[in-house]
């Protein structure tokens, strides 16, 4: 079984400001980086661009301690993500070709149940999605 992701995790980030605009960029994750006129813009905009960049591999790293940030220009904010909440408002369901024993089959034809649903909740109890 593959390690289990954390899929709720905080990073820092570190917000410029130049000119009365906003730009922000995440040490742990380069291509997370965003702009905007105002701090609370480029916080739900850089939210998007982390959960966003950590879809595309699935691979979550660990956020640099706060403490561990010494910006020599802008300040350290702190971004919540929550990788889950993301991936299930835009997954699409995808086409697996399973196989299972012929008897059941024949329960779950005779009981009405979803396979793809059961499969489906046997991976997240397995991937420790719940």
């Amino acid at each position: 079984m593959t390690e289990k992701i954390k899929f709720n995790e905080t990073y820092p980030v570190i917000i410029h400001e130049e000119d009365g605009q906003y730009w922000a960029n995440v040490p742990d994750i380069p291509s997370a980086f965003t702009t905007g006129y105002s701090v609370e813009e480029v916080l739900k905009n850089l939210k998007e661009a982390i959960e966003l960049a950590l879809s595309s591999t699935l691979e979550v790293p660990t956020p640099t301690k706060f403490d561990d940030l010494h910006p020599e220009d802008g300040f350290v904010q702190m971004v919540n993500v929550s990788l889950l909440d993301y991936l299930k408002a835009v997954s699409k369901t995808v086409r697996k070709n399973v196989t299972v024993p012929s008897y059941l089959g024949i329960l779950a034809k005779q009981n009405g149940d979803n396979v793809s649903e059961i499969l489906t909740q046997a991976l997240e109890k397995t991937y420790g999605i719940l």
